[in-house]
């Protein structure tokens, strides 16, 4: 998956996999640190964040 444009403020990108996603179940938010540091690497490596 390629995103191309930025996030607006309180959206979320769900980076697990959800087994089994049932439409309307509750989830629970757990902030990944180790993949928000290896995609931010990625992002300043292209010079691409703002």
């Amino acid at each position: 998956m390629v995103i191309s444009a930025g996030l607006k403020t309180g959206e979320k990108i769900i980076v697990s996999d959800l087994r089994p996603a049932v439409e309307g179940m509750l989830l629970r938010v757990e902030n990944d640190v180790a993949t928000l540091e290896r995609l931010k690497a990625q992002v300043l490596a292209k010079g691409e964040l703002k």
